[in-house]
């Protein structure tokens, strides 16, 4: 039986029971709604008859039920009527025939088998049967309908049958033609012909299985193409195994280094023949021992191997990582080795591979090579000590020339004796920073240069450069402009270096002063980056001179001979300051650089990471405590520069103590402990007795019986790196001659109240000492009247910067943000038509005040006010001063 044969006989089979199931449900439908309406107009025609008749039998009127009932047999399908009252017929009409027989009520038309449906309903008046009515109906209309619709529906039947019979052999070619398409296309596919394709027609399903089998076809080719690639590559691969399998026994052959595996048991599973030439022991015998034979170094990581706890070589730092470890030859002898350890695995197991190499020639090379760098690091010891006695010892006489030219300078001098003394004092100080400057070379060649980190404030280590710079600016006399700008938001209370800070700063300052000729000067400091324990600041100083070439930037920070520095700046050097603080930046973690065209002046520029510290750190100058009563051991050996200590010390109320060794010193402190009254400062001379004086401090802070003394050191002849030697000897405090009375007084403070931990230096107290009201800028040309208000205001904790005309303030006004601006009465005409809105703060313009003295004209004054500038009657009190510089803008 064909599948065509099964398609036709199927859709025949159903069809011809889906008409027959549509033939008996429409002929019963139709029937059943006949009899029903057959039923129901019968039984109304009876009511309507029944109620119509009543009158008419109570009178008896038989004439008019006559008519009555010949008019109701004109209406279709009623056959006969009959009318009754209480006793028998009253009228009748319709078919004799069928009258004659008797009456049988019909309740369903179906049950009819006479041809009539017989009704019957009672006359009802006043609640009484007064009769009733018989009615009869015919059923052949409904007879001669079924049967019409019988004949109908077999002629619809046999059409449809037919068409199902003419459909199913279409369909059924159609579905035979498509299949036997997909089998020769699947019989040629199994014959080889991948990836052979069928036309596709329409979008059927059948179009679509088409689709789905060209699909599948193309990938069957694909994936028959990639496996013979694969296949041809799985070729290539083992041929490349076999050659790279040779290469490598190859390599393990003729290795230099020797290699060496083990399982995780710490069995040797092989070693090449360089690894059999080191440890002295053929391949077969070494293979039959532990790997911990040879390397003891691995026996205690080999025994953590175990099964339930497998071992992580990257927790024992050894997956990949070189080590040195102690190698051991068969005959017993050991060597130094250098081994590396990877891990693999090989079906499942684990298995380890070292590699390593004889280093016993290299060890000893090191040996040799660090006895000669011990060996030099001592020479270079020797030699920064050898250029700090030196040093010391020039310093010296330079101190007692600097005092005897000032002293000098007291004296009655003609101009010229003035000049030339002025410049001893100078070449004097020059000569002492190159000595520094020499000195620090020397301690970062010989790696003796170590940084502070203690509390500072950069203001006023800023602020310090600053008035130096200026200093040097008045010696040059070149009419620079110098003025720098530190922003409002810049952290100031930090912890670092500060002298180093302004050893690099000064430096870059100097050497701007020394080749700038004209113009000015500009220091700027800003943020770069800001953490909450870091910040780190951007120092930049910009000068207006003839500028550097591309070429000499890059050996700028470089230590030059006077004939490069002759030709590139006119003058000779020695290139020390650059060079030194390069490095000190670079130990700084910080980068230093330069930017310059020629004729354009040049920009200097380095940036340095500092630690944050609360801003109330060094604030500590308003809680001291009064050294009255204060125990003092002073240790000297008769300096004449010591002299007038203990009178310093008695006129702050201490009790003083003078011995005058160390030995006496020793025992004096014994025997004040042991009476009950110890000191609590000791203070002596650097030099008193040479490098015995850091001796006598370590045995001072290493007794338990002195431990707890505060120790402060007067060095005469101090220079930059002594105070962290005195640090580390236990000594608290460390300030250099010359000093005055209040710098004595803090120091002492600032060491007994400190922690042990905190090292006082004359910087740390004085860039501790609170500017709380601000940064002022006084202009004013009258340097007697300037000494005045600065010795006011700084006394109140201002901070206070000087323009001497209207050019240096309105460079300083625009490039930096001033609290307040005081104006010399004299000087106000000629600054009420300055320009003062353009300022490094948009949001920010400063207050101005005149200070007034009782000659300025009234004239002025108004001109004044009508600009909206403050103005103060000299002389005026501390308290109408903070008013005024503490008061907001009024100009607005």
């Amino acid at each position: 039986m064909t599948f065509r044969f099964k398609i036709v006989f199927g859709v025949i089979l159903i069809q011809i029971f889906l008409v027959s199931m549509l033939a008996w449900r429409n002929l019963s439908f139709l029937r059943s709604t006949s009899e029903i309406d057959l039923s129901a107009r019968a039984s109304l025609s009876a009511a309507i008859l029944a109620a119509s008749v009543g009158p008419h039998i109570h009178a008896k009127d038989t004439k008019a039920l006559k008519r009555l009932i010949n008019t109701a047999l004109t209406h279709p399908g009623e056959v006969y009527i009959r009318i009754y009252d209480a006793g028998g017929l009253l009228a009748k009409g319709g078919d004799a025939k069928i009258l004659s027989r008797p009456f049988k009520e019909d309740f369903m038309v179906e049950t009819v088998d006479d041809g009539v449906f017989d009704v019957a309903s009672e006359v009802i008046d006043d609640d009484q049967i007064i009769g009733r009515v018989e009615v009869g109906f015919s059923t052949e209309p409904i007879d001669n309908m079924m049967g019409a619709a019988h004949r109908n529906t077999a002629t619809i039947s046999v059409v449809g049958i037919m068409i199902s019979i003419i459909f199913s052999l279409f369909l059924g070619n159609y579905f035979d033609a498509q299949l036997k398409r997909l089998r020769n296309a699947t019989r040629r596919i199994a014959a080889g012909d991948v990836g052979h394709q069928i036309g596709v027609a329409g979008n059927d399903e059948l179009a679509q299985t088409a689709s789905a089998f060209n699909t599948m076809s193309k990938r069957l080719a694909k994936m028959y193409s990639e496996k013979q690639e694969a296949l041809n590559e799985a070729r290539n691969t083992a041929t490349n195994l076999l050659v790279s399998q040779r290469r490598v026994e190859a390599v393990l052959q003729n290795a230099m280094d020797g290699i060496i595996t083990f399982d995780d048991a710490g069995s040797i599973v092989s070693i090449n023949p360089a690894a059999e030439h080191i440890f002295g022991c053929a391949s077969e015998q070494a293979m039959a021992q532990p790997v911990s034979n040879f390397i003891p170094g691995l026996k205690e990581w080999m025994d953590k191997i175990t099964v339930d706890a497998p071992l992580d070589l990257q927790q024992l730092n050894l997956d990949g990582n070189l080590h040195d470890l102690e190698g051991r030859r068969q005959e017993g002898s050991s060597f130094a080795m250098e081994l590396a350890v990877s891990e693999f695995s090989i079906e499942g197991r684990r298995q380890f591979i070292g590699i390593f190499r004889d280093i016993s020639d290299r060890k000893a090379s090191e040996l040799e090579l660090r006895k000669a760098r011990d060996l030099e690091m001592e020479l270079s010891r020797n030699k920064f000590e050898f250029i700090a006695n030196v040093s010391r010892d020039i310093r010296a006489p330079i101190n007692d020339i600097i005092e005897q030219a000032t002293q000098l300078q007291e004296t009655r001098l003609d101009e010229s004796q003035a000049k030339l003394l002025a410049k001893t004092r100078a070449s004097s100080y020059s000569l002492i920073t190159i000595i520094s400057d020499v000195l620090d070379f020397a301690r970062i060649a010989a790696g003796n240069m170590t940084l502070e980190n203690i509390p500072f404030s950069l203001y006023r280590t800023v602020e310090i450069t600053f008035q130096r710079a200026q200093k040097r600016l008045s010696q040059e006399k070149k009419g620079l402009l110098l003025c720098y700008y530190l922003p409002a938001n810049t952290p100031t209370t930090l912890k670092g270096d500060p002298s180093r800070l302004r050893q690099i700063l000064f430096n870059l300052i100097d050497n701007a002063v020394t080749h700038t000729n004209k113009g000015e000067i500009l220091i700027r400091i800003g943020v770069v980056d800001s953490l909450d324990e870091t910040v780190r600041l951007h120092f930049e100083v910009s000068d207006s001179g003839k500028g550097i070439d591309a070429k000499r930037q890059t050996n700028i920070f470089n230590i030059l001979q006077p004939e490069h520095l002759r030709q590139t700046h006119g003058r000779p050097g020695s290139g020390l300051g650059l060079n030194i603080s390069r490095k000190l930046v670079e130990m700084m973690g910080g980068k230093i650089g330069v930017i310059s065209t020629p004729g354009m002046g040049s920009t200097f520029s380095f940036e340095v990471t500092l630690d944050r510290r609360p801003p109330d750190t060094l604030e500590q100058e308003e809680d001291a405590k009064d050294l009255e009563g204060i125990r003092v051991l002073i240790v000297t050996s008769g300096r004449t520069q010591l002299t007038g200590l203990s009178d310093e010390l008695n006129g702050l109320g201490m009790d003083v103590h003078i011995v005058e060794d160390g030995s006496h010193a020793i025992q004096a402190l014994f025997d004040a402990e042991d009476g009950g009254l110890p000191f609590q400062l000791l203070v002596f001379d650097a030099s008193m007795i040479g490098s015995n004086c850091l001796r006598l401090a370590r045995a001072v802070n290493s007794n338990d019986r002195t431990h707890r003394v505060r120790m402060l050191m007067i060095a005469t002849t101090g220079y930059r790196g002594d105070s962290e030697e005195a640090r580390r000897a236990g000594i608290s405090g460390y300030l250099t001659t010359p000093y005055t009375t209040i710098q004595l007084h803090d120091c002492i403070r600032a060491v007994l109240q400190g922690d042990r931990e905190t090292f006082v230096t004359r910087h740390s107290v004085a860039v501790g000492k609170p500017h709380r009201h601000g940064l002022l800028l006084l202009i004013d040309d009258n340097p007697d009247e300037q000494k005045q208000v600065l010795s006011r205001l700084e006394a109140m904790s201002f901070c206070m910067e000087i323009a001497e005309d209207c050019a240096q303030a309105e460079l300083a006004i625009r490039n930096i943000r001033y609290d307040a601006v005081l104006i010399r009465g004299a000087m106000a005409e000629t600054m009420i038509g300055m320009d003062w809105e353009n300022g490094p703060d948009a949001g920010h313009k400063p207050p101005f005040i005149v200070l007034v003295n009782a000659g300025m004209p009234e004239e002025l004054r108004k001109k004044c006010a009508n600009v909206g500038w403050t103005q103060l009657m000299l002389p005026a009190t501390d308290t109408a001063l903070l008013e005024a510089v503490s008061q907001p803008n009024r100009a607005e």
